[in-house]
């Protein structure tokens, strides 16, 4: 589905997000857009954003907790990845990363700290322009999902032109397009080449219905 607003240019525009690699692209697609148009120079700094609410919610968990219960940063990271901080301002309506796998409906599956320090690593890249040299410190949460540095990079930098009406693995586009009837997906050679094979899963079949 996509709409338009005056002029008649597409302004809007509706995708199923397949798998937890493809959610996690186009949220970081979405969050970085404000420092790739040269709005903002960091997260924190974008104004008017969910991602600066839910960093400005962050720190103050963060500050209030070290001033409160704990000794070092490292045992509030462990508590807040247990899920067992909320913070003291409300996100709602932004949903919580909950770090929680298979379960869509109690939160975003991944922890918070490892998408800020993913997101961060990434706006760099991108704004400094690396097109041949990624940094060695690769964030490790794209070692557990299976995605290569290089691959992501150009995932965010050119969502937009790589990925249509679904996004996912390659066999969870095939398992998709199955379900809906047809025999194949715009873009399934560049979700093959970018997120990789995968795996098909039950939610794909959602879809279709």
């Amino acid at each position: 589905m996509q709409g338009t607003v005056l002029g008649g240019a597409v302004r809007f525009k509706s995708q199923a997000l397949l798998e937890d690699k493809a959610l996690l692209a186009c949220m970081a697609y979405v969050d970085l857009n404000p420092i790739r148009a040269g709005l903002s120079a960091t997260l924190e700094g974008s104004d008017h954003t969910s991602m600066q609410e839910r960093i400005q919610a962050y720190v103050q968990t963060r500050e209030s907790y070290l001033e409160k219960e704990f000794t070092s940063p490292a045992s509030i990271e462990s508590v807040m990845k247990q899920g067992s901080i909320e913070s003291s301002e409300p996100l709602a309506p932004l949903m919580d990363f909950t770090g929680v796998t298979g379960d869509e409906e109690s939160g975003l599956p991944f922890y918070f700290s490892d998408y800020l320090e993913l997101v961060d690593w990434t706006g760099r890249v991108i704004g400094e322009d690396k097109r041949c040299s990624i940094p060695a410190d690769v964030p490790p949460i794209l070692t557990r999902l299976g995605l290569e540095a290089q691959s992501w990079i150009e995932t965010v930098r050119h969502y937009r032109r790589h990925f249509y009406d679904y996004v996912g693995p390659a066999d969870v586009m095939t398992q998709c397009s199955h379900a809906l009837g047809r025999s194949w997906l715009r873009g399934v050679g560049a979700c093959r080449k970018l997120l990789g094979e995968g795996r098909a899963s039950p939610q794909a079949a959602a879809f279709a219905n």
